[in-house]
């Protein structure tokens, strides 16, 4: 180790040399250090700490002896509502005109919205804010605004919306000449999704160009994406209708219906199928919901394909088809495979190539091995706050199931192997209801689960062509994600503004497994 250097001081009080190791130490000992503290205090204060006169407290009134001549209250307490109370006094009061109360003029409520600071009042003198700079209540609702916002963001990005900046200026310019729209969509009549897909835009931002010069959106039949899947049901069955209205009693239309299966399937497009679109076609968000409980009232299991699952998972959604339309062939029975745990990373990669919703947080994997191989992955995790459940001992959700070929009883020998090792009390899962139904036996009922409840629909917002969880956009992250963005307004009505819609999907079935052997 090296030495510490060592200096030669001179103490400031007594003036005299000390060895120390600090270079800046102004004193040689603690009592002279306290003496010179003391005596700089009544050097700059000019006190005299002895012969102190009692004096009565300024806001309690109890008599008490001070430590300096300063001090004008018996204890801190006293001294800080002493304080408080010259600042009241000195404060002025100002009058709220939005709800007849009076509150003090250093509020920090008073110097940004000069109102009282409650939520309606700052609302309500936004609003007159608003109203006498912009000529409207809402300041993303006036067009000198907007044309600010949009000259700074071409002078930082090049663009005049920050979610254009991933679209080439080719094609933005493009984009911009009426008479190329008019080509490609009334003269070489191309949908609005293939358009998009050409040019790597977003459907909504070409239908955005139509409405800006006025042009009229036709809805040319199916999509390319629904031609692709009506094909693909084609070589698996014989009789197969397609965009019929003879089978529900409302006549809405089946895209694809199969007669000797009671098997129906609906191809959603993110724009077509988007809340507000759904609005001016005359129907309500819960279209899809409604559509479901019609068709299974006749026996039918409709399913509901949305058209980004289709372009992203087309391998899983075309292998889930293939069981439900009894045509996978090749089987392996349970009994021919082994039961092992399996870590999370390899249990993630299992999911997330065969199941649709991908792979979610789990703490108990449990993998099926044929040959050394796995062919079918169930995962388990404790029950999640974000649901609204309370964490309980022995208490489980079963997340995912799926499997890479059709397994005979795989998941009854995962979900037998999960009781017998664990022991839970109780577990509870969710089915997604545009893919299970309520008129046929589902895997569920075969593993012993009790239908519980039918939940609501759930929303998505459509990103780029892409459903995206509502989490992500929440009202709290919103101020840091969109271009325009207003706090008196909700959510939906602020991503509206950002010209994003949302879609809504059937909802989920919770299902209650209850263990007898406790």
């Amino acid at each position: 180790m090296k030495k510490k250097k060592i200096y030669i001081n001179i103490c400031e009080f007594c003036h005299e040399p000390f060895e120390t190791t600090l270079k800046t130490k102004k004193t040689c000992c603690k009592e002279h250090r306290y003496k010179m503290a003391k005596s700089k205090e009544e050097k700059t204060k000019g006190i005299v700490f002895a012969d102190l006169s009692e004096r009565k407290c300024l806001n309690c009134g109890r008599v008490f002896k001070p430590v300096a001549n300063y001090v004008k209250t018996c204890c801190r307490k006293c001294g800080y509502e002493y304080r408080s109370k010259e600042q009241l006094e000195n404060t002025e009061k100002i009058y709220c005109k939005f709800c007849n109360e009076y509150y003090l003029k250093r509020d920090k409520a008073y110097i940004t919205t000069r109102s009282c600071g409650k939520p309606d009042c700052v609302k309500k003198a936004t609003q007159e804010t608003n109203l006498e700079n912009y000529g409207v209540t809402n300041i993303s609702k006036s067009k000198d605004y907007a044309e600010k916002r949009k000259q700074k963001c071409f002078e930082k990005h090049g663009v005049h919306y920050p979610q254009q900046r991933h679209i080439a200026p080719l094609t933005l310019e493009l984009f911009e000449d009426k008479q190329f729209l008019e080509d490609l969509h009334i003269v070489r009549e191309i949908p609005i999704e293939i358009i998009a897909k050409q040019y790597g835009v977003s459907s909504f931002f070409v239908a955005n160009k139509l409405k800006k010069f006025g042009i009229k959106t036709i809805h040319y039949g199916s999509s390319f994406e629904e031609k692709e899947l009506f094909k693909y049901i084609k070589l698996l069955c014989d009789k197969v209708k397609r965009n019929t209205r003879s089978v529900l009693p409302s006549k809405k239309e089946l895209d694809i219906y199969i007669p000797n299966l009671k098997v129906g399937i609906e191809f959603n497009g993110v724009f077509w199928h988007s809340e507000q679109r759904l609005k001016k076609l005359g129907h309500e968000k819960f279209y899809h919901l409604n559509k479901t409980k019609e068709a299974e009232a006749l026996g039918i299991h409709l399913i509901h394909i949305f058209q980004d699952d289709w372009q992203n998972k087309k391998d899983i959604i075309k292998n889930r088809l293939l069981h439900i339309l009894q045509k996978n062939t090749f089987k392996i029975n349970a009994r021919q495979c082994i039961v092992k745990e399996i870590p999370y990373k390899e249990a993630k990669l299992f999911i997330d190539k065969y199941h649709l919703q991908s792979n979610n947080m789990a703490i108990h994997n449990l993998g099926l091995f044929y040959n050394n191989e796995l062919v079918a992955c169930m995962s388990f995790s404790k029950l999640r706050k974000a649901l609204g459940q309370k964490n309980k001992e022995r208490f489980y959700e079963l997340l995912r199931y799926c499997s890479s070929t059709r397994v005979a009883g795989g998941a009854s020998k995962l979900f037998s192997y999960f009781l017998h090792r664990y022991n839970p009390i109780q577990i509870v899962s969710y089915a997604d209801r545009c893919w299970t139904t309520s008129c046929k036996e589902t895997l569920y009922d075969k593993l012993g689960f009790t239908k519980v409840s039918e939940g609501s629909p759930n929303y998505w917002y459509i990103i780029k062509s892409k459903k995206v969880h509502r989490f992500n956009y929440r009202k709290s992250e919103l101020s840091k994600k969109l271009a325009i963005f207003d706090p008196n307004l909700s959510e939906y009505e602020n991503m509206l503004n950002n010209k994003y819609d949302r879609i809504w999907d059937c909802g989920s079935f919770k299902y209650i497994y209850n263990n007898i052997v406790v």
